[in-house]
């Protein structure tokens, strides 16, 4: 199960590729969190 430092991490990450276009953080939390979630759930 991913903490929140992974989701945090994840969604910097995505914020950067955006390239630090602001007004998304929201968009990018959710995505980070279906990503790493995904993949929690995958690996079990």
């Amino acid at each position: 199960m991913p903490t929140r430092d992974d989701i945090a991490r994840r969604a910097y990450e995505i914020y950067v590729a955006r390239g630090k276009a602001n007004g998304h953080e929201t968009e990018d939390w959710t995505q980070a969190e279906c990503e790493l979630l995904g993949a929690s759930h995958r690996n079990n």
